[in-house]
């Protein structure tokens, strides 16, 4: 079903297919506020009254994302609800009064995925899966000419062919060297805010990198005993980044604080998982799930997981 011409008033009722662990928590809450947000073709964000996040509701290709109540594939086809339009949650159901009347989205009977812990990584590159990515990325990047890459960030220092890809590269080089205690004298914070908001779009290249440094640090653990470096790595960006992320938009703020919260897109967690494993044939199809979401913003969380991830367990960190 489509949404309505906001022209003519009516009600508009849909059922949702998905409901994601961070959006099933948000709209927990009895009779939860809800305001409209934001508006694009596939994703109508909502603030929900007390969450830290927001809650989006997307077509059937954004039930990956923890935060997103996926419907089906024409339900925002052509948009009723507006910029500020407020409603509740009441029980299962989304209800958001607008000019042209309202729409209900039942949330009831939806599948409910679990939200995904990340596997730990206790071994540098089993099965040679971490190098497969890494190539297969990098090859990725070159062809989409993104200003953000893992072969500029993690081999010799380079120019990235504009000021934007120079300055992004910069910092990331700047963030790994600090994880692996090198360049200490530079704060982790003051890294933190160079690359918060970096890049143009929704969710900047240097928030998706953060996402995914995150994502390693939360989960690399050596087995030589060099996890609690990863862990002060985890404390601290987290706290730098709940700091400063005035200097980044609300939407990408949203996701940020989810990657705080342990909520993360199920292609980042099935890659780790199958770095993990050693599984390599596994890991590059997740690789490639995760760089077709948004522009370039899976491939930015990709090179932000992999930088960490070879930067934490590498030479004894």
């Amino acid at each position: 079903m489509n949404f309505s011409d906001a022209t003519c008033i009516r009600d508009v009722n849909l059922k949702a297919l998905t409901i994601g662990p961070a959006a099933l928590v948000a709209l927990s809450s009895p009779r939860a506020a809800l305001r409209v947000h934001s508006i694009f073709s596939s994703t109508v964000n909502l603030v929900v009254e007390g969450s830290a996040f927001l809650v989006a509701l997307t077509g059937p290709r954004g039930a990956v994302y923890p935060q997103a109540v996926a419907l089906g594939p024409d339900d925002l086809a052509v948009p009723l609800l507006a910029v500020g339009d407020q409603g509740h949650s009441v029980g299962s159901c989304l209800n958001l009064t607008t000019i042209g009347g309202s729409v209900t989205v039942d949330f009831g009977a939806a599948a409910r995925p679990v939200r995904r812990d990340l596997t730990t990584i206790t071994d540098f590159d089993r099965g040679g899966a971490f190098y497969a990515c890494s190539r297969r990325l990098a090859e990725y990047q070159a062809t989409a000419s993104a200003d953000l890459r893992i072969d500029l960030v993690m081999g010799p220092e380079t120019t990235a062919g504009s000021a934007l890809g120079d300055a992004l590269c910069r910092s990331a080089r700047a963030l790994l060297s600090r994880a692996r205690a090198r360049g200490g004298r530079e704060s982790l914070s003051r890294i933190v805010c160079a690359l918060l908001g970096a890049g143009p779009g929704l969710t900047p290249a240097g928030d998706d990198f953060l996402c995914g440094f995150l994502a390693a640090a939360r989960a690399t653990r050596p087995s030589d005993g060099g996890g609690r470096r990863a862990m002060e790595i985890d404390g601290a960006l987290c706290e730098s980044i709940e700091e400063s992320i005035a200097l980044t938009g609300e939407i990408s703020a949203s996701l940020l604080r989810l990657a705080i919260r342990g909520y993360w897109p199920r292609p980042l967690a099935d890659l780790l998982g199958g770095i993990a494993a050693g599984h390599r044939g596994v890991s590059l199809l997740a690789l490639d799930e995760l760089c077709a979401l948004g522009h370039s913003s899976g491939s930015d969380i990709a090179t932000g997981f992999l930088c960490g991830h070879y930067a934490l367990i590498s030479e004894g960190a």
